[in-house]
Formats: C-alpha cells, structure tokens, sequence
C-alpha cells in the first residue's frame, strides 16, 4: 500500500544518523500543507491517525481527517533544492517529502 523512494529512503537514512531515536512520519497534520509528509521525531508528536507503515524504527500514519483510500498505491518521495519551511526533519537538507498515489486496476 505505501513503499518510499529511494530517494526519500536515503535522506531518512541522512536523519536516522543524526537524530538515532525512533521517528513518526505523519501524512495530513500540516496546516497549510495538506496531505504533505512531516517527519518529527516519535517522542515529540502525538498522533490520531492510521499506521500505514512500520520498519526499522520509522512508523507512518495518515492523521485524521485524511484516510488511505482503497485500491490506491502511495509512494512517498523527495523533491530536492526546494524552500521549506516546515518543522519536518529534512527542511534542513533543502527538500521535501511528497506523497504521490495512483490507483491499482484490478485485471
């Protein structure tokens, strides 16, 4: 249902060197960001949502009101040399996370 990039996969890697505890990627918190992923560490954000995701440390929830729709595929990426200006963790690397979807068709 939900995979990363390679790209998103290595600046999460970046950010696990520099910050080893567990982290939380929330997907709809934001307030003017829509459905943008926010990274933050775990301790520091609470969270109302479904968990989506769990590897290694790196748990991935929708925060309510936004849901996973059935039937679609999510991939979260990385756009590189943007300004952001979010308390996400990787504001500090120049990029952003992105959530890209497409639906599955069943044959």
């Amino acid at each position: 249902m939900i995979r990363f990039s390679e790209a998103a996969r290595q600046i999460v890697e970046r950010i696990r060197e520099s910050l080893p505890e567990p982290l939380v990627m929330v997907i709809g918190s934001g307030c003017c960001e829509g459905p943008v992923p926010q990274l933050y560490p775990a301790s520091g954000v609470p969270v109302k949502g479904v968990q989506v995701y769990e590897e290694d440390g790196l748990a991935v929830y929708f925060h309510e009101p936004f849901r996973p729709q059935p039937g679609f595929h999510y991939v979260i990426d990385l756009e590189k040399d943007v300004i952001n200006d979010t308390f996400s963790l990787e504001s500090r690397y120049d990029c952003q996370f992105v959530l890209r979807s497409s639906h599955m068709i069943e044959r």
